[in-house]
């Protein structure tokens, strides 16, 4: 039984100095998002925590720990880090699936298989990640790679959904953690993230990119006005801004600069998609103009 327990030890032992210099989710670290919720104006946050390690098939992984969780969207409890890979647990399958890999270059891939509360029973949802393309950023003197990447669903019985984001080495998808969401469909009657407000660990401190005035509560009147009727995402976005509205009618959509310049104007039908590739990196206001009701607006960050 001493043997036993000793080598039990030794293993706990070996894990815990590979995971002791990884770069991604240490104990200690924290994402904050905007949450917002269909069909209300209320705006709250969202915030996930490394809270300390478990074990999960002999992999020693990093428990997660949600204050509230988004509908529609997959969430897993435990992540490990390999060689600049993200593994998560799915518990379905009890398997891990890669969430994304820091080596990756433009072009390259890979297949996350997930489950959400709204997947059709018996079937698993899937996405192909295609990076489009990679560059270097610094953040509280931390050299990261971004990769601009591109989520493609590959279930044949789904409609055809794409949506982009971006993935920055130590925050991860800025969009939301786990930005796997059911491809049944792009509408979610559910609450659902405006992205990435804050990120902090103890190694690389703490970080606002800048869509929110505070991490956990809000302030600016943009953020608790008009966001009952339409879905922007990813948010931040760099090449396509994806609009949604929870009701079918035509719509005019405005994008607007600090200096109230309207750089883009179009009427719409939802979903559309708005074409920002050559929109310099800033902060914009998205305006809204249904056929009936009043305008809804909400910020949002564009990067190149």
């Amino acid at each position: 039984m001493r043997i036993k327990q000793l080598m039990i030890s030794m293993i706990m032992f070996v894990l815990a100095g590979q995971t002791q210099a990884q770069g991604f989710a240490p104990i200690g670290a924290q994402w904050h998002y905007t949450e917002y919720f269909s069909f209300s104006i209320q705006v709250s946050f969202l915030s996930i925590s490394v809270t300390g390690d478990t074990l999960i098939n002999d992999q020693l992984c990093r428990k997660l720990t949600y204050k509230d969780q988004l509908g529609c969207t997959f969430h897993s409890e435990a992540v490990y880090e390999e060689d600049s890979a993200v593994y998560y647990y799915m518990p379905q399958l009890d398997t891990f699936q890669l969430l994304f890999d820091m080596k990756a270059m433009a072009g390259d891939g890979w297949t996350s298989i997930f489950i959400t509360d709204i997947s059709s029973p018996g079937q698993y949802d899937t996405v192909r990640v295609i990076v489009d393309s990679t560059s270097q950023i610094v953040i509280n003197g931390h050299p990261l790679k971004r990769m601009f990447v591109s989520y493609h669903n590959v279930n044949p019985d789904y409609q055809t959904l794409t949506y982009s984001s971006i993935i920055d080495g130590k925050l991860g998808d800025i969009s939301y953690l786990f930005n796997l969401y059911s491809l049944s469909g792009i509408i979610c009657d559910a609450n659902y993230s405006g992205g990435l407000r804050c990120y902090q660990d103890p190694e690389f401190g703490f970080y606002e990119t800048g869509i929110a005035d505070s991490c956990e509560y809000t302030t600016a009147i943009h953020e608790i006005q008009g966001i009952n009727n339409m879905r922007v995402f990813p948010n931040p976005a760099f090449k396509l801004v994806n609009i949604v509205l929870n009701t079918p009618e035509q719509a005019e959509v405005k994008l607007i600069d600090q200096q109230g310049r309207v750089l883009i104007s179009q009427r719409f039908e939802s979903p559309t998609s708005l074409d920002v590739s050559n929109i310099d990196t800033g902060i914009y206001v998205v305006v809204l103009s249904p056929s009936s009701g009043k305008c809804q607006y909400t910020k949002l960050i564009i990067y190149e």
